[in-house]
C-alpha cells in the first residue's frame, strides 16, 4: 500500500481554485440579486465566498415560506435556486471530471509501469 500511496493523490488544491472559480461566478451572475434580498455589502471580500451558497438557500427557504403564507405552494420555484442551480450545472458540464481525468491518466499510467517491471 505504501509504494501505491503516490498514485492515489488528489489534488485538493486544483479542486479548491475551480470551487473558488465557481463562486466567483455565482456572485458575478447573481449580485445583483443577491445586493437586493441581503443588502449591499452581504460580501466585503473574497474570502466570504463560500457564504454566497448559504444566501441562495436563505433566499429560496424565504421564498418558500411566503408561498405557503400564501397558498401558492403548488409549482413554487425559487428562481435564485434555480438560477444557481443552472449555473452549478453548467460549471460541472465544463470542469466536472478534471480531476477524475487526471485520475484515471495517473491509473493508467501507473498500469503501464507494473506491466513493463518497473
Amino acid at each position: 500500500m505504501a509504494s501505491e500511496q503516490h498514485m492515489l493523490r488528489f489534488d485538493y488544491f486544483s479542486l479548491h481554485q475551480r470551487c473558488l472559480r465557481l463562486l466567483r461566478n455565482l456572485r458575478s451572475v447573481l449580485d445583483d440579486k443577491l445586493r437586493r434580498y441581503i443588502g449591499p455589502n452581504y460580501i466585503e471580500n473574497e474570502t466570504q465566498l463560500p457564504t454566497i451558497v448559504g444566501y441562495i438557500f436563505q433566499i429560496a427557504a424565504e421564498g418558500e415560506k411566503t408561498a405557503d403564507c400564501v397558498k401558492f405552494k403548488d409549482g413554487f420555484q425559487s428562481l435564485m435556486m434555480k438560477s444557481a442551480a443552472e449555473i452549478v450545472e453548467e460549471f460541472i458540464g465544463q470542469e466536472g471530471d478534471v480531476e477524475r481525468t487526471k485520475l484515471e491518466k495517473m491509473r493508467i499510467s501507473w498500469e503501464e509501469t507494473l506491466d513493463s517491471g518497473v
